[in-house]
């Protein structure tokens, strides 16, 4: 008899510990879905909720709003939108705000409390807060409060002082795993800081294409902000590449260099430089990871240590990737399989800017500070009269003998002294990224041929 439940006790034990169908727990089964959230979200939500729960202490309400009713929420969150200020006593900026209503509706809707409504969308139930939400939005923007900082690209000019600078070498460990972090996060567009500390020497593999080529992709796929996983997440088919270059600061070529130089007994990408090396030693890191702050802080150390015109955050690196392609002309929707963007509008804020030459351009003809088609700073002016050398002529003037040739010229300098013509006017504006001069001039019949 003790045997038979033994051998009950035993089978019971299997199927609650392991085996193929294990029996879990609530909180085991709580835990699975509290693991689908990334840890930058689980921070938010702690911050909302704590925020909501400290007003509610405040105006001597019940902290404990899980509680509520519909109507008593409701009325709550009207109240809340309406008065929440930060510890100055200013208002929240509008992502601040929309984070903080986000964080209360994921709290309520997560275990234990899974709430079927939403405080977002439900507008038959929070008709009135929602109503107060949006225009404590409008508010903010209205009086210019929204402090919303946006990250910004690395200049044209940042771009080639990093470049030519040792900040990037590959003469020492430090620096080489910078440049390392660098050209993948500039090349895939990733986000400064995002799954980082996970990255193993599996992760990233060096391949040849159909023309010989060699270049860098990821070899395994990933959840992020954006791709989080499920049904219809489609990262895997998103595969962007880093090719070489075959010049001196190759992106392939340093690859290659870095993973030869990790320590072997060490899986982790991101290694602990090692204190005294010689370029000569085989191994230049430890077996210990990088800390997390150090790769979070990794492009305000490569800025300080290149001398940049300012201290660029990890997430400029990412929204360098967009700029750069926008305004060379890629489309938002080729972008997005480098990025990993799921919607073209979210692109937007980062290429909205005019550049950093446009900007002294734009200054100078306001200004009135041009000479021959030049800013203070040097920079030139384009005078797209003609971009192809292949391109039609102009249809000739009936009025006079001339016959106006495509031109390919830099300033109006070169344009007056070949043609010797007096300007009318110039206009100059954007297509596509692109600044266009456009130049009348008064051709007489005895205008010479050019």
């Amino acid at each position: 008899m003790m045997e038979v439940v033994d051998s009950i006790a035993k089978d019971n034990k299997e199927k609650t510990t392991g085996g193929r169908f294990p029996i879990l727990s609530s909180n085991e089964k709580e835990n699975i879905l509290d693991e689908a959230l990334s840890k930058s979200t689980k921070k938010q939500t702690k911050y909302g909720v704590k925020i909501f729960r400290q007003w509610l202490t405040d105006r001597e309400k019940d902290a404990t709003f899980e509680n509520y009713t519909i109507q008593q929420l409701n009325d709550a969150l009207t109240e809340f939108y309406a008065e929440v200020r930060n510890t100055d006593g200013e208002y929240y900026a509008k992502s601040t705000l929309v984070g903080i209503r986000a964080s209360i509706n994921r709290y309520l809707r997560a275990p234990p409390f899974n709430k079927t409504y939403s405080i977002m969308s439900d507008d038959s139930a929070f008709l009135k807060s929602n109503k107060m939400f949006l225009a404590m939005i409008k508010k903010v923007q209205r009086e210019g409060m929204d402090r919303t900082k946006h990250h910004s690209s690395i200049s044209e000019g940042d771009l080639q002082k990093l470049r030519s600078s040792d900040a990037l070498s590959t003469q020492n460990p430090k620096t080489l795993q910078r440049k390392i972090w660098f050209d993948l996060v500039l090349s895939f567009g990733r986000r400064g800081r995002e799954n980082q500390r996970f990255f193993t020497d599996k992760t990233f593999v060096i391949k040849s294409d159909d023309c010989g080529r060699r270049y860098v992709e990821m070899a395994v796929s990933e959840t992020t902000k954006n791709h989080k996983g499920g049904l219809d997440d489609n990262q895997n088919i998103i595969k962007p590449r880093m090719y070489e270059t075959k010049k001196p600061d190759c992106p392939v070529a340093a690859l290659t260099q870095y993973l030869a130089k990790r320590n072997p007994t060490s899986d982790i990408f991101f290694q602990q430089p090692r204190a005294k090396v010689n370029y000569e030693d085989e191994m230049w890191y430890t077996s210990r990871p990088v800390g997390e702050r150090l790769l979070n802080n990794m492009m305000v150390d490569i800025s300080k240590s290149a001398g940049l015109s300012q201290i660029y955050t990890n997430h400029c690196v990412r929204a360098t990737t967009v700029t750069v392609l926008a305004q060379s002309g890629v489309p938002k929707t080729d972008i997005m399989k480098i990025t990993g963007h799921k919607s073209e509008a979210s692109l937007e804020s980062y290429y909205q800017d005019s550049s950093e030459k446009q900007k002294r351009q734009y200054s100078a003809i306001l200004l009135g500070n041009t000479e021959n088609g030049s800013d203070k700073s040097g920079s030139t002016a384009p005078v797209p009269i003609c971009t192809q050398s292949n391109a039609m002529p102009l249809p000739p003037n009936p009025a006079n003998p001339f016959n106006a040739h495509c031109l390919n010229f830099t300033n109006t300098t070169q344009i007056n002294n070949q043609m010797s013509l007096p300007v009318l006017y110039n206009k100059q504006f954007e297509v596509h990224n692109s600044t266009v001069q456009v130049f009348n001039y008064n051709i007489t019949g005895n205008a010479a041929q050019p």
